[in-house]
């Protein structure tokens, strides 16, 4: 196993304490519809119309609408960070757009209930998870730096 994704591992175990603990909440949510927009996948708090200018050549990433889009945020901004040296760009957007379609495909299992936000937010680090355990058994491409050396 590389540094690198024993790291990214160390990581998201964190994340997911930080998740129980319900840090998400001293997030301050703003007024914004589109709480969080990436590549692959934009969360918001309601369906807004976009264009592939909004997103760039690559097309309109996958829309979630959820009323949890800001603690979403949070965490998606948390899950940037600890994949940047997995990703390239091609890999942020493939990954955060298989967040996404994760999300979507459980939504109807997702009440709206104010707990939910830790349901949601145990899904995209479950599907996180997935991702670097695919990594690992060279399942889901990633980025091998050079000074990625392996243990």
């Amino acid at each position: 196993m590389s540094k690198t994704i024993k790291d990214t591992r160390t990581l998201l175990d964190a994340l997911r304490v930080e998740i129980r603990r319900k840090h998400f909440e001293s997030a301050r949510p703003s007024r914004r519809i589109v709480a969080w927009k990436g590549p692959g996948a934009a969360f918001m708090t309601k369906h807004k119309f976009t264009t592939q200018a909004t997103f760039g050549l690559r097309g309109e990433p996958v829309a979630v609408v959820t009323p949890h889009a800001h603690a979403a945020a949070w965490l998606l901004e948390r899950l940037d960070i600890a994949f940047a040296p997995l990703l390239g760009n091609q890999l942020r957007w493939d990954f955060f757009e298989r967040i996404g379609e994760a999300v979507n495909d459980c939504g109807a299992f997702i009440p709206t209930v104010t707990d939910s936000a830790v349901d949601l937010l145990l899904l995209v680090l479950r599907e996180a998870i997935d991702i670097l355990e695919e990594m690992e058994a060279g399942e889901f491409p990633y980025v091998h730096s050079a000074d990625q050396a392996d243990d």
